[in-house]
């Protein structure tokens, strides 16, 4: 079902229950909103302690998720990178960036790709939650498809 016929019914339906103009267009917005960013995929990649390069199993698993994409402008990519506690912050600082950016270059000469990709580093400061260093030490890359209108 096309989403405009969705969203037509939805303002309908509100009107109908005598919700204002201003009402309706904040649902609107937060519907779309939702919509752009339901559409993903998260890969994580794990790292052994103080390395920041890409295993070849992880490689792989790029390799697959990526492969199954019509990778273009309709896509976001962020990639994130962690470490654990165990050193200086600064080197775990530089640590996460290595990283991140070891992800982004792995994925950007891999595949020819014109995605808007948004790179952040955490070291760790902001830590994942998770029990195991192993899982703490990792690179989130989350693709999303954005929103587009089918009419435009």
């Amino acid at each position: 079902m096309n989403i405009k016929y969705i969203y037509l019914f939805l303002t309908a339906q509100l009107l109908f229950f005598g919700c204002s103009k201003k009402y309706i267009l904040q649902v609107i917005t937060l519907l779309l909103t939702w919509s752009s960013y339901a559409q993903h995929d998260t890969i994580s990649i794990y790292f052994t302690n103080a390395e920041s390069e890409i295993s070849s199993a992880h490689e792989d698993k790029i390799i697959s998720t990526f492969d199954n994409l019509d990778l273009d402008s309709k896509y976001e990519v962020q990639i994130i990178g962690w470490t654990d506690t165990a050193g200086l912050e600064s080197e775990n600082n530089t640590l996460s960036t290595d990283r991140a950016f070891s992800a982004y270059k792995f994925i950007t000469n891999r595949f020819n790709q014109e995605a808007f990709f948004s790179i952040e580093y955490k070291g760790s400061g902001e830590m994942i939650e998770h029990n195991s260093n192993e899982k703490k030490r990792q690179v989130m890359i989350i693709i999303s498809k954005k929103y587009q209108d089918p009419d435009v």
